[in-house]
């Protein structure tokens, strides 16, 4: 970067006569050349300050002509400074070479004219200078607007982007040295030197006398540009950056209005008189967009962080309405097990009853048998007497028996036996196939069956006076989850049958039939009960929702009954009159939809 007072490269094409070196100030480098070729060469490579180019003839004139045409089209280089010289005696026409050739100007090589040329030549490089100046300024607001807007990446954090952001901003306000500050919760503040060099741990030397500014830093909230207060010694920090600092610059970093990083800029006092308002504007906006770029992270921050607690809720929810769907279900089961208890015992109990006087009627036999074996002794014997005798006996524990009795009723009995204990394998497994925790996968099954079987179970819960009618095809299967539709089933029948048994229904009567419409099928519970008024018919399906008494209830029954419902594609509707009726509709296709686990 070139300022007014370094060294400048002027590069001369020609024979410099006539005390040509006098023109140009004392930080002027000037190379003589005397051909075209090492000219192009040389601008090529060094891309000097000004290109003076000497004419004295034709020839000159073209050659300088086709230099001319270099610098500005083949080079693209539009700050260079082009200054023709004319010799003596030859004449330039200096709107052509102005307007045509892209020149600087031109300038007749006459002694009278050395001051008046010296005065040109200095506009023209201090011109270049501040063209030099404008446009690495341009250059520098372009990489701090462009460290801006890598801030909108989140897959880099945000203390990876500030370092870059540190080095732009310090190129921009041409900052010696750069501090970044990041302010302790009731503990000191951490400083770091992110430019020229990233240094975690600075010297206390070079930070101790720069605290005052740092405090002063933190409560602000908007870009400052500060001359450096003249009670602070900071000349270990000069001579560690090696120029003298005139100024600073604080930058916070703003999230919600609360000052998340501080960066201080020192600038040395020779380019405090480029700090311009239209810097001071731009480093305003750059901090107003970098506010929201940081307050977007951090609300895309935040919302993530919530999608994934949702997501580990949701999880835990679908793990929970499981849990409740069988939990309900076993709750069900402990309604039901006086019922199935008694069911059991009936079979059970004649089973049992049947086995004294089939042990009676065994050892009749067995005492037969044993006669009959004497018997037969008696007649290998030939002992007459004792033939009749053990004729006569027989004869009597024959008559007195009732062998033909026995026979028959031990086929009774073992006939009821078995029955029995089918009565009761039959219930153990009706049990087991509502209880178990269901595997998530579809069959076709018998809808006559499915309603027998859940009739089976809730028999005891529907007592010896409920009528029950049941219309239902008995060849009807749907394919779909057989135990859920059981549960759905067990919930809507068991309503009923609590509903009429609380109201004292003098003939209770549940019906349950099923309807095929197209490719739904409608199976509905009616019962003859107390019925639901209409304010209590919108709420029954709310989750923890129950009329019964506390204690008797967990209000999970038609909650439940309805999300397995909504999980199966099917529908659940409920119509009732006030002590006349209720009938639930339960709707279901076909082909029922499987609910499908959660991802964990």
């Amino acid at each position: 970067m070139n300022s007014l007072d370094s060294k400048l490269r002027v590069v001369l094409l020609g024979n410099p006569s006539l005390g040509i070196q006098s023109l140009f100030p004392e930080n002027v480098d000037l190379q003589c050349i005397s051909s075209a070729r090492a000219a192009k060469k040389l601008l090529r490579a060094n891309a000097p300050a000004m290109l003076l180019l000497m004419v004295a003839d034709e020839a000159g004139d073209a050659q300088a002509e086709q230099l001319c045409r270099y610098v500005r089209e083949g080079l693209a280089d539009p700050l260079m400074k082009i200054v023709l010289l004319g010799e003596q005696g030859y004449a330039l026409d200096e709107v052509a070479w102005l307007e045509q050739c892209g020149a600087s100007c031109c300038l007749p090589v006459i002694e009278a004219r050395r001051s008046i040329n010296r005065s040109v030549i200095r506009r023209e490089l201090e011109s270049f200078t501040w063209l030099q100046l404008e446009r690495h300024q341009r250059e520098v607001e372009t990489q701090l607007l462009m460290s801006i807007t890598r801030f909108s990446r989140v897959n880099e954090s945000v203390s990876s982007l500030i370092v870059p952001f540190s080095c732009a901003l310090s190129e921009f306000c041409s900052a010696c040295l750069c501090l970044q500050v990041k302010p302790g919760n009731g503990a000191e503040s951490t400083v770091a030197v992110v430019y020229p060099q990233a240094d975690e741990s600075p010297a206390p030397a070079l930070v101790a006398p720069l605290q005052g500014l740092i405090d002063l830093a933190i409560k602000q909230k908007s870009p400052q540009v500060q001359l450096l207060p003249q009670e602070l010694d900071i000349q270990r920090i000069e001579q560690h950056v090696g120029t003298v600092i005139g100024g600073y610059l604080a930058f916070p970093l703003l999230v919600y209005d609360n000052v998340v990083r501080v960066l201080i800029c020192l600038i040395p006092a020779a380019a405090m008189d480029r700090v311009s308002m239209h810097q001071v504007e731009v480093m305003s906006k750059a901090a107003e967009q970098l506010q929201v770029l940081l307050e977007r992270r951090s609300a895309e921050n935040q919302l993530k962080n919530q999608y994934v607690r949702l997501k580990r809720t949701m999880l835990e929810l679908n793990a929970t309405r499981d849990q409740l769907q069988h939990t309900e279900k076993m709750a069900s089961i402990g309604q039901l097990a006086a019922g199935i208890a008694h069911e059991i015992n009936n079979p059970l109990a004649y089973v049992m009853g049947n086995f004294r006087p089939l042990n009676e009627y065994v050892d009749t036999m067995m005492r037969m048998l044993e006669l009959h074996g004497e018997f037969m002794q008696a007649m290998d014997m030939e002992a007459d007497e004792r033939t009749e005798h053990l004729r006569k006996t027989i004869t009597e524990f024959e008559q007195k028996s009732d062998l033909t009795y026995i026979y028959d009723d031990i086929r009774a009995l073992v006939n009821e036996s078995r029955d029995g204990l089918m009565r009761v394998k039959d219930i153990i497994s009706d049990l087991n196939s509502f209880s178990r925790k269901d595997v998530l996968e579809t069959a076709d099954f018998n809808v006559a069956e499915v309603i027998n079987q859940t009739l089976r179970i809730l028999k005891y819960e529907l007592g010896n006076d409920t009528e029950v009618v049941v219309e239902v095809d008995t060849g009807l299967t749907i394919e779909g989850h057989r135990g859920f539709v059981q549960q759905v089933l067990t919930n809507l029948i068991k309503n009923g049958a609590q509903a009429m048994l609380q109201a004292q229904t003098p003939e209770p009567r549940l019906q349950v039939s099923v309807v095929l419409q197209g490719q739904t099928v409608d199976i509905r519970v009616l019962d003859n009960g107390p019925g639901i008024s209409a304010a209590l018919q919108k709420r029954i399906f709310e989750p923890f929702y129950t009329t019964k008494e506390v204690g008797k209830g967990t209000g999970l029954g038609l909650s439940v009954t309805y999300n397995l419902v909504q999980k199966m594609g099917g529908t659940l509707a409920v119509q009732s009159k006030e002590g006349c009726s209720t009938e639930f509709t339960l709707q279901l296709p076909l082909k029922l939809a499987v609910p499908q686990p959660q991802p964990a």
